[in-house]
C-alpha cells in the first residue's frame, strides 16, 4: 500500500475517533484494533466492513 494511502487512512481514523469522543461515544478496543489494522493496510475496506458488522451483530 502506498504511504500516501496509509496517511489518509490514519487521518480518517483520527477524525472518526475525535468525532466519537466529542459525541461521547466510546469505541470498543476490538474496533480500535480493526481500525489500526485497516489504517496500516493489513485489512481491505471490505474486510473492515465485514469485521465491524460481525462485531456489531454479536451485541
Amino acid at each position: 500500500m502506498a504511504e500516501i494511502d496509509k496517511n489518509k487512512r490514519n487521518r480518517a481514523v483520527k477524525i472518526a475517533s475525535a468525532i466519537n469522543s466529542i459525541e461521547g461515544v466510546e469505541i470498543p478496543e476490538e474496533a480500535e484494533n480493526l481500525f489500526k489494522q485497516w489504517a496500516n493496510g493489513e485489512l481491505t475496506d471490505k474486510e473492515l466492513t465485514s469485521s465491524m458488522l460481525s462485531m456489531c451483530l454479536k451485541v
